[in-house]
């Protein structure tokens, strides 16, 4: 599914870190990630599914495979005010905290009431 980031409401950071990292929106009743990139710098946007995103809070899988589980294929890339669509495994390299499991990263980071929007 190719996301229109102006449909977007933001719900919360789920790792913040002097801006976000790992960001959780909806659109309608989709569940939507933002994550950031590392080299190439911006925003990838990909659907995802409360069951999964509990899995990666729960530490059970890393942020590369719950970005990989996602049923998009192409996601859509968002570097200022500009967009471009990518296939998904041409970005998962540069996700930050990509090969991480949620619980090794440090405690200051994370939101802590996270669950409480799932």
């Amino acid at each position: 599914m190719l996301i229109e980031t102006k449909n977007l409401k933001k719900i919360t950071d789920i790792i913040n870190s002097e801006g976000c990292i790992l960001g959780l929106y909806k659109n309608g009743e989709v569940l939507i990630l933002s994550s950031h990139l590392m080299d190439i710098g911006g925003d990838v946007f990909y659907t995802t599914t409360g069951e999964l995103l509990r899995h990666y809070l729960n530490g059970d899988i890393t942020l590369n495979q719950l970005f990989m589980l996602s049923k998009d294929i192409l996601v859509t890339r968002k570097l200022a005010s500009e967009k471009t669509t990518h296939v998904k495994a041409d970005l998962v390299s540069q996700i930050t905290f990509g090969e991480e499991y949620y619980t090794n990263i440090s405690y200051g980071m994370k939101n802590k009431n996270i669950l409480s929007y799932l």
